[in-house]
């Protein structure tokens, strides 16, 4: 959304403060009647999308009178049944929903450094055609190497910088890091690798990490890009291990795992554990278009074994929990698949 609206000299920006009942409210999903038989809808977050820089006055308060107005008003039509068979109950689902359910908040926003502007691309494609050839990778063809000053603007792209997109639509500072199997990097020995994305971070995770770890810095980063080596290994075993056996870790030309600052995250409120995967979600989007850009293909790893991953970096507890995978090679094209045109039908109309 926020990348979106950038594109065409817009803001998008998520409210934070809002209760999710209001924000329920306003929209119609706290209406129970209006559902019946179908499934229950729940409030999810809320975007204020402006055509110019002004988001100010949007706040829980004005929120939460919007929402008395809605709920007042004149409601038509009912919700769909998605499903008429429902094979699985997911009990433990519905408990993490309940105990996510946040209130109204006051919130500090918070500002992002000033450095500088991430390098140029070098891709002359629109950012309309880069955001719709945008796919997951089913397979990769474990030879592509990847430049080393891809490699760095990519990591570059992911870390927040003032009034830049798409970070500048939250208002938190990061909880997610990458823990990274470097594989084929052009300059780079193979190995551990980690992107701290938050400054003061380095102390607690290095000490969460195990202590032979080497924390080097490759010659060639950025001075502002808080890049380290940790280890110099052949690591396409391990990550494809740890991404449940999958060939897309150990083929592609790297693949890393977002570590969130998960406990001090939810000492502030159980509804972090949902904001820590939507950054998680806003990473991994940069990542793809970073590799479409690149000519390269990224894709998410939904299936990974999270307790062998803190294994093999020593994190215990949970102060650092890795929330998703992902990885990025290049492709291996399965010639099956067609891309038609939006909204395509057969008789041409």
């Amino acid at each position: 959304m926020r990348i979106a609206a950038e594109a065409i000299g817009w803001r998008a920006n998520l409210l934070c403060e809002p209760a999710d009942n209001d924000v329920a409210m306003l929209l119609g999903l706290s209406r129970q009647e209006d559902y019946g038989q179908a499934e229950p809808e729940e409030p999810v977050g809320l975007m204020l999308v402006t055509a110019g820089n002004n988001i100010g006055g949007v706040d829980a308060k004005a929120v939460e009178s919007l929402a008395k107005i809605a709920a007042e008003g004149n409601w038509s039509g009912a919700a769909n049944v998605l499903s008429y068979g429902h094979e699985y109950t997911w009990t433990e689902g519905d408990k993490v929903e309940t105990g996510c359910v946040k209130p109204v908040t006051v919130e500090t926003p918070w500002s992002a450094p000033a450095i500088g502007a991430v390098q140029q691309c070098g891709c002359d494609d629109p950012a309309a055609d880069v955001i719709r050839k945008r796919r997951s990778a089913q397979a990769f063809d474990g030879k592509t190497v990847m430049p080393e000053e891809v490699f760095y603007r990519m990591l570059d792209a992911t870390l927040p910088r003032y009034g830049a997109p798409p970070w500048d639509a939250l208002s938190w500072s990061p909880r997610i890091h990458l823990a990274m199997f470097v594989h084929r990097v052009e300059g780079l020995v193979p190995g551990i690798y980690t992107l701290l994305r938050r400054e003061g971070v380095f102390p607690k995770l290095r000490s969460a990490m195990l202590p032979q770890f080497d924390w080097i810095r490759p010659d060639n980063a950025p001075p502002h890009l808080p890049v380290f080596r940790l280890a110099a290994s052949d690591e396409r075993r391990m990550a494809q291990m740890v991404s449940c056996h999958q060939d897309i870790a150990s083929e592609s030309v790297l693949s890393l795992g977002m570590l969130a600052e998960f406990g001090s995250s939810l000492t502030q409120g159980a509804w972090w554990y949902r904001r820590m995967f939507w950054e998680a979600g806003m990473v991994g989007q940069v990542l793809y278009l970073e590799a479409e850009a690149a000519g390269l293909r990224g894709t998410g790893i939904g299936c990974f074994f999270d307790d062998s991953f803190h294994e093999l970096l020593g994190l215990r507890g949970t102060d650092f929990q890795s929330l998703y995978h992902f990885t990025v090679g290049g492709p291996i094209e399965d010639t099956r698949l067609d891309t038609l045109p939006p909204y395509y039908h057969l008789n041409g109309r």
